[in-house]
């Protein structure tokens, strides 16, 4: 994939689940570089603060979208990696959410409907 489809697939997953702004960037990025990358590295590259991206991060990691494991720095210090789950699983959950939706939306169409 080209980094134009990673950003398609980024947007595509985002208009559906309804994601922010920064947490589509973030997607796009980790789906992109398929790396696992620390909040430093995502900050420099999404250009947003680092109190924004850690709230985003946090976000997108409870809506099962992304992972994380702790690492060690250089430094000695314990941080996080995150990285986008494997895509049999992101698909699953884009599904599951997408069907919740859609029972939601029915439900609601019925009351109406009575």
């Amino acid at each position: 994939m080209s980094g134009r489809e990673f950003e398609s697939l980024a947007a595509e997953i985002s208009t559906l689940l309804n994601l922010s702004t920064t947490e589509e960037e973030i997607l796009s990025l980790l789906l992109r570089t398929k790396k696992k990358l620390r909040i430093e590295e995502i900050t420099d590259q999404v250009k947003r603060s680092e109190r924004g991206v850690r709230e985003r991060l946090k976000s997108l990691h409870k809506k099962g979208l992304i992972d994380r494991e702790w690492m060690i720095t250089d430094s000695g210090q314990k941080a996080h990696q995150y990285f986008v789950i494997h895509a049999r699983d992101l698909i699953k959950k884009v599904k599951k959410e997408t069907s919740r939706r859609v029972q939601k939306i029915e439900k609601r169409a019925r009351k109406i409907g009575k």
